[in-house]
């Protein structure tokens, strides 16, 4: 369970993908689904996956997994769910521990009185009493969703080729309307009296966020066995953006960092476009 595709922001997806490969589901499909491009401005994050709904949609559609929203109180016994934590009180999130509140899936299961925790992430399978996982989740309250694989299987194989989410929307509008987001929220950064910018929250938290989304096309890209010369400037595009990050530790300057991102979008629109062509 702990062969994770993707990085730490999309702790959901690590969540739902190893509950299916636990029950003997490849889900290479979801891979190939799972691309999508928004900017939370509530978390200050950007995201290269889908909504954790719309995953689980297709997860239902395309495999047979069932889900249900439940409130903490109505979680049963020896079922799988996905519950969502507070990582400032988790102990083993070294990297976030009583450093900053960041929302983050693991799945639970209940027995009696205590939680088995598995974060496919941190490759942790530990006990937790139930008094102390409800402290972690009620910070932030998200719905507990319970998985049920029992009626899973494989794709039928008369299933339609999938093609990424995104490929479903506007999306060049949506890549626009995005990088607009980000312009306004990196250009209103405050860099305060902090010394060492590269130990910060907001660091942390952006080069976490930037490079999930460099993982997810990495997986996209390896699941779908793309030609190496097709996919270079969508890969290399996203690791300028990393490099432009870590150099406001001392320049201070976020236009290279805004330039960076306008280059790695227009790349993967380019990307996106001939893909678009071919399968669709």
């Amino acid at each position: 369970m702990f062969d994770v595709p993707y990085g730490v922001f999309e702790c959901f997806t690590n969540a739902t993908t190893a509950i299916l490969k636990n029950s003997k589901i490849n889900p290479v499909e979801l891979y190939k689904f799972n691309w999508d491009f928004f900017y939370n401005s509530q978390y200050d994050f950007i995201s290269g996956n889908v909504d954790n709904l719309v995953l689980l949609q297709f997860a239902r559609n395309h495999y047979g997994m069932e889900f249900q929203e439940l409130e903490f109180g109505d979680i049963p016994d020896h079922e799988y769910t996905i519950v969502a934590l507070n990582s400032f009180y988790v102990p083993y999130m070294t990297d976030l521990y009583q450093i900053a509140d960041q929302l983050h899936y693991v799945i639970a299961r209940k027995q009696k009185d205590e939680f088995e925790i598995i974060d496919p992430f941190y490759k942790i399978q530990e006990k937790f009493s139930g008094k102390d996982v409800h402290e972690l989740w009620s910070f932030y309250s998200k719905p507990v969703i319970q998985i049920d694989v029992s009626s899973a299987g494989k794709p039928s194989s008369a299933t339609a080729e999938v093609v990424p989410y995104i490929l479903t929307l506007d999306y060049p509008h949506q890549y626009e309307s995005v990088f607009q987001l980000l312009s306004s929220s990196l250009g209103g950064i405050d860099f305060g009296a902090s010394k060492n910018f590269l130990e910060s929250p907001l660091f942390k938290r952006y080069f976490s966020s930037i490079r999930t989304v460099l993982k997810n096309r990495e997986t996209f890209f390896e699941v779908e066995k793309i030609n190496k010369a097709s996919i270079t400037n969508v890969l290399t595009g996203w690791q300028a953006v990393l490099k432009e990050l870590i150099k406001l530790s001392s320049t201070r300057r976020t236009s290279g960092l805004v330039d960076s991102f306008e280059r790695a979008i227009h790349h993967e629109v380019h990307f996106l476009n001939s893909f678009k062509a071919i399968h669709m």
